[in-house]
């Protein structure tokens, strides 16, 4: 399994963050390691789509940040956030990206 870096302020918040990706041949997972007053934490994480050619794209520099799209809004429970991230579907198209 290789492992991967990059550093991107992915919460604009004018600091950057890692994104640390590691992957199979297959698949990558990636993440979101934010700096804290007790050292670098876990904040989020990526799950790579079903596509081939992604972690190349990634490796590549082919990705651009992007602002989140509308959506559901979060729901506030006894202090915490609750996000409804959409749903996978496994019949999405790998738009851009030719399989082999």
């Amino acid at each position: 399994m290789s492992c991967d870096a990059w550093f991107l302020d992915l919460d604009h918040d004018g600091a950057n963050q890692i994104l640390l990706v590691y992957a199979t041949d297959a698949r990558w997972w990636a993440a979101v390691m934010k700096q804290s007053e007790q050292g670098w934490t876990a904040a989020a994480s990526f799950a790579s789509p079903s596509c081939r050619g992604t972690l190349a794209s990634l490796r590549s520099g082919r990705f651009a940040l992007a602002d989140p799209l509308p959506g559901w809004r979060d729901l506030l429970v006894s202090g915490m956030r609750l996000s409804a991230p959409p749903a996978q579907t496994a019949e999405l198209p790998c738009p851009g990206l030719t399989s082999r």
